[in-house]
């Protein structure tokens, strides 16, 4: 009688302890490779889409000057002006928010008794990085013009203590003067209201990113604490 011969694949062998240990560790090594280089091309990839942003607003902003006899928004003869720290939410009460100003010339819908959200006023890696709880209605990403070594005054004005915006002849040198930035706690410190809303570092490194009133985009270092 023929002996049925086993199948080869019966006889293969195992995995030693060594060998899975070997390969964990080469697992490991690639990941240790791999993330920090993931995780950079996603900042990146914010950094780009929040410039993308700022790049939007600051030619919306323009347009709206040239419609408004070059005054920034509120325009020529408001009593008060806009808040620093700008919302991507925006509704018929919204006047102190710059999207209720700009929202046509970004292509939104004219403010109304519904909320909208502006979605060139969220940064993505300020959605990212942001604290837990935060949303775009609540959010706050991007800020305007303070008072610095480079001017005197806020040109946007505020909402809150009332102060009336300026005319775009007063800014005597636009292409270094930023008018819209990406912002954080870093910058502000724990006095304005919207804090909380805010990431606690910079979300793009070591630079944030802002547009400047002769409405090019560039990368700003991030200074001390305490400075926009």
């Amino acid at each position: 009688m023929k002996l049925k011969t086993p199948h080869p694949s019966r006889f293969r062998r195992a995995f030693t302890l060594i060998e899975l240990l070997i390969v964990i560790a080469i697992i490991a090594l690639l990941a240790a490779f791999l993330v920090p280089a993931v995780s950079k091309a996603l900042r990146k990839g914010y950094q780009s889409q929040c410039m993308s942003n700022l790049k939007q607003s600051a030619t919306a902003l323009q347009v709206y000057m040239d419609d408004n006899e070059q005054w920034l928004p509120p325009g020529k003869g408001a009593a008060s002006g806009l808040f620093t720290g700008q919302g991507a939410a925006y509704d018929n009460n919204a006047t102190g928010e710059l999207v209720y100003y700009t929202a046509k010339y970004l292509g939104l819908p004219s403010p109304s008794a519904n909320q909208q959200i502006a979605s060139t006023f969220i940064c993505p890696g300020a959605k990212r990085y942001s604290s837990a709880g935060v949303t775009d209605a609540t959010r706050t990403d991007y800020a305007l013009t303070p008072i610095s070594s480079n001017i005197n005054f806020q040109p946007f004005g505020n909402a809150s203590p009332a102060l009336p915006p300026h005319a775009m002849a007063e800014i005597t040198d636009p292409s270094t003067i930023w008018s819209i930035s990406d912002t954080d706690q870093l910058a502000t410190g724990p006095g304005p209201s919207w804090y909380a809303t805010l990431p606690p570092a910079p979300v793009h490194g070591l630079t944030r990113n802002s547009a400047y009133f002769d409405n090019h985009v560039g990368q700003r270092s991030v200074g001390p604490p305490g400075t926009m």
